[in-house]
């Protein structure tokens, strides 16, 4: 049975060679079929260790996204081409009960009335609420975090991303915003009136967003939405940042910021057995560390850090002090740090040794941080 490494994957330009030699050895036998052949434009077959299920999803980070084959129709799928997108935010009316989205900082729902891809949350570390878009409601990622609540044990509504709806929705939403119904319906639910404003509008959802074939060109269409629906209101790209090298990432991370954006980058971990550890990647740490690098840069970034506790123990004071050195080299190169973010876990995890830090771990924690990286905002949210 030939591997990753035949004369068919090399002919597909999929370049499987690069994964490591381990990876088949971990997969079934009935499943090794699947390494022979070229993948279909758009998917290909990765071994989730984590929820011992084949995903359908790229190995990003691995294999050259760049020669990655795309969908040409944007990845519309699900409705008709043209037909209209029927949110049903458009007619809310005063006094609906929230059936689907939650405005709970411990719980951040991609479900929101009958949206497929737009959602909202209260968001502390934005400020107030936060309009989603999933650009990955396959649920697929190239990081197996041991602390996300996504639930990748049940199958997703949707593979595809239908952009027209996904337009529909986000239009509908804001117009809600704009017209107060958001704020309304956020106050039955008993947020504080400061935190009843729209903050962002973020690219997040159930996977890494910029791994969407055509994420520049939603960037653009979020964008003009936004301007025409809700003007003023900033995006925000929330990474894990191993695509920020790649060339159409980067053009459409400097139109985010020609509107107005921001790009928050994970960084979880300071030594590559905790990024393995919490992380759980096949993309090299130091891609990570070089992404993050040279995206500071090109723009000012804000690092998001969230640390827990694995079984009885947090992260050793060795590594807390690695990642903090992370961050200084950061600045030592040149790069912009706009904030700092310490979390810990908000939202219930699915395993059941993963639980949060106390606060006063998380404040020790930014006081090392502020001490490697002075004058840069360093905020805890526990």
């Amino acid at each position: 049975m030939s591997g990753p490494g035949s004369s068919a994957r090399q002919r597909s330009r999929w370049r499987c060679g690069r994964l490591p030699a381990r990876l088949p050895a971990q997969l079934p036998a009935r499943f090794r079929i699947l390494f022979t052949a070229p993948p279909r434009a758009g998917t290909s077959f990765g071994y989730n260790r984590r929820c011992k299920h084949l995903r359908r999803s790229w190995i990003l980070g691995v294999a050259d996204a760049d020669e990655r084959p795309g969908r040409t129709d944007g990845g519309r799928a699900g409705r008709p081409a043209g037909s209209p997108a029927e949110p049903s935010m458009t007619g809310l009316p005063a006094g609906t009960p929230n059936p689907g989205g939650s405005f709970r900082h411990d719980d951040h729902p991609r479900s929101f009335d009958d949206n497929l891809y737009v959602y909202a949350v209260l968001s502390r570390r934005a400020r107030g609420l936060s309009v989603g878009i999933n650009l990955n409601p396959n649920k697929a990622c190239n990081f197996g975090c041991i602390y996300c609540q996504v639930d990748r044990t049940t199958a997703p509504a949707v593979q595809t991303v239908d952009e027209p709806r996904l337009l529909g929705e986000l239009a509908a939403v804001l117009d809600a915003a704009a017209q107060g119904r958001l704020a309304d319906r956020a106050g039955r639910e008993g947020v504080p009136t400061s935190l009843r404003r729209v903050a962002d509008v973020a690219f997040s959802g159930d996977g890494e967003p910029t791994s969407y074939p055509r994420f520049k060109e939603l960037v653009a269409e979020v964008s003009r939405v936004v301007r025409e629906h809700l003007p003023g209101t900033p995006l925000t790209l929330i990474t894990n940042s191993t695509l920020l090298h790649v060339p159409r990432v980067r053009e459409a991370v400097d139109l985010l910021h020609a509107h107005g954006g921001e790009v928050w980058a994970k960084l979880d971990a300071g030594t590559e057995g905790q990024y393995r550890r919490i992380n759980d990647s096949l993309v090299p740490f130091a891609r990570v560390l070089d992404n993050i690098r040279e995206e500071a840069l090109r723009h000012p970034l804000v690092v998001q850090s969230l640390f827990l506790r694995l079984g009885a123990d947090g992260p050793s004071d060795a590594e807390i002090d690695a990642w903090a050195e992370r961050l200084a080299a950061v600045v030592a190169a040149g790069g912009r740090l706009s904030a700092v973010q310490v979390t810990t876990v908000a939202r219930r995890p699915p395993r059941p040794d993963v639980g949060p830090l106390p606060q006063e771990t998380l404040e020790g924690i930014a006081r090392r941080a502020r001490s490697a990286v002075p004058g840069v905002p360093v905020e805890v949210f526990p």
